[in-house]
């Protein structure tokens, strides 16, 4: 009998060694791969921003374009006007 409780705690210390040796490489390998996560991360933000500051920029000066399209609009449709007025 002694023979087989030894045989069972060597096991028991050997399943416990193997699970504790598992436990640590998943947790090093979760957090090295939620590094990586990390960093890509504030890759993507940092791009985000700036295609945000160009998309703001762009749409500020279409705006522009848009206003000075209208003011063109309403001149030549004034000249016409008063081209027609001439005319008659």
């Amino acid at each position: 009998m002694s023979f087989m409780k030894q045989d069972i705690n060597t096991n028991l210390l050997f399943l416990i060694g193997v699970i504790i040796t598992a436990t640590v490489l998943l947790t090093l390998y979760f957090s090295h791969s939620v590094g990586n996560v990390n960093v890509d991360y504030n890759q993507l933000e940092d791009k985000y921003e700036s295609t945000f500051e160009n998309l703001t920029s762009t749409t500020a000066q279409l705006n522009t374009c848009n206003s000075f399209t209208s003011n063109l609009t309403k001149d030549i449709n004034e000249s016409k006007t008063l081209e027609q007025k001439s005319r008659d």
